[in-house]
């Protein structure tokens, strides 16, 4: 019996082929997609400081790129910050090729994809004797 680990793979996208009576071959691909983000912006705790030195005091705000515009001339809201948004792709192939010493009935290979991790069962083909040859 074989056991692989092919987690985030989904089971239609894995083959398994013979290639001769003692090979075959798993393959197959992979594609996971993650995606985040907002749909306005996000409260968050007050954007601007005061500054203390001097005479009075000053206060240091993020330039208003960073913060996203009010609605009433271009003034920065002081309790938003801006939107976000993430998304990542990653895909990939794979393939491993497994020889048997003996012959592997073909007929009889069973193989079972549950939760992330695929079994083949192999069963080697029964040894049928050789065959006699007739000299004439």
């Amino acid at each position: 019996m074989l056991q692989g680990e092919l987690l985030g793979v989904e089971p239609q996208n894995v083959e398994i082929e013979f290639t001769d009576d003692h090979t075959f071959v798993v393959r197959g691909h992979s594609e996971r997609k993650h995606t985040e983000g907002d749909a306005g912006l996000l409260e968050g705790p007050e954007e601007t400081s005061r500054i203390e030195g001097g005479k009075g005091s000053k206060k240091a705000t993020r330039p208003a790129a960073a913060m996203g515009a009010g609605e009433e001339g271009g003034e920065e809201t002081a309790r938003q910050r801006p939107r976000y948004w993430l998304s990542e792709r990653s895909y990939g192939e794979f393939s491993r090729v497994f020889t048997f010493p003996a012959t592997v009935d073909q007929n009889r290979v069973h193989a079972k994809f549950k939760d992330g991790i695929l079994d083949i069962t192999v069963p080697r083909a029964e040894n049928r004797g050789g065959k006699r040859i007739v000299i004439q």
